[in-house]
Formats: structure tokens, sequence, C-alpha cells
């Protein structure tokens, strides 16, 4: 007698399915790829929001210390304005845009021709841009504000995208 060989049945799953068929579907597949797709784009709208946040917040941040910068120099100016002996803050029109001069004690470069007793100095807005102007006042200069504010020896633009600049005055 020949002993008979059992050959064990082929693996099978719980639900009856071979172990080679296993594999997820075309329909699984594209759902998957779906939802991946879809967490993808919330991702990117994320960041894109947060990296518009993060611009405008620093555009704020570069506007205040501008401003800051330039009341600092307005301040400082001011601070030092001579507003006794007849010398006045005045503001004027000159070409259709406001602008404020002044005195200031601050002095001007001394030169051995030239020495300079007062330093003359004006504000204007010029396209967005402040600008001050300045020039140093002699002992031998009989008008004290209409020389420097003709024709000032010096310019700066302090930091630009200014929009408006006005004087308020409380007498």
């Amino acid at each position: 007698m020949t002993p008979s060989v059992k050959t064990a049945p082929p693996p099978s799953l719980a639900n009856g399915r071979s172990p080679f068929s296993q594999a997820f579907t075309i329909l699984e597949l594209l759902v998957a790829t779906a939802v991946m797709a879809l967490m993808l784009v919330l991702l990117l709208q994320i960041t894109n929001h947060t990296m518009q946040a993060s611009k405008m917040a620093t555009q704020q941040m570069d506007a205040t210390q501008s401003a800051r910068q330039a009341l600092d120099v307005l301040s400082s100016d001011i601070a030092h304005a001579v507003l006794t002996g007849g010398a006045t803050i005045l503001t004027q029109d000159s070409g259709g845009a406001p602008a404020l001069a002044f005195l200031t004690s601050g002095r001007g470069p001394d030169t051995a021709a030239a020495p300079s007793r007062f330093l003359a100095v004006s504000y204007q807005l010029v396209v967005n841009q402040l600008q001050r102007g300045y020039k140093a006042i002699g002992w031998s200069s009989p008008y004290l504000l209409d020389e420097a504010v003709a024709t000032p020896i010096a310019t700066a633009t302090l930091p630009s995208g200014i929009l408006q600049f006005s004087v308020l005055a409380i007498l």
C-alpha cells in the first residue's frame, strides 16, 4: 500500500480570497489619490495665507520703523529750534508742496571763512518722500530763513512711503 499524501488546501483568507489577490483595486487607488491631492491643496493654501500674513506684518514693521526714523530726526530738529528773538517756525507753500522751515541751534559745518551761528532746516513732502533741506547760516546773514529755504545747501531724503505731512499749530 502506498501511503497517500494529503495535500493541504491552498492558503486562503477569511474572506475566501487567495493571498495573491490582495492588491488594491483601481477605485481604492483613485480615492486615496484624491484624498492626498485634497490634503496637499489645503496645505498649500495654509502655507500661502501664512506667507501673505508674514509679508504684511513685515511691511507694517518697515513702515513703522520708517515713520519712527523720520519723526526722530524731526523731533530732534524741533527740540533745538530757536523760537526767540523774532525767529519763528513757519509753514509755506513752495511750488504747491507744503513746507516747514525753522532755525535750530544745531550748528552747521563751520569753515574758517564763514562760521555758522544757526542751521536753517526745512521739511517738504515731494512725491511720497519727506525731504529735509538744511543750510548753515553765518553771522553775516541778515535774512535767516529766506536764504535757507530758497536754496538749501544739502538735502536728505528721509524714509519714503510717507503719504501726508501736515503741521498743526496750537496757538
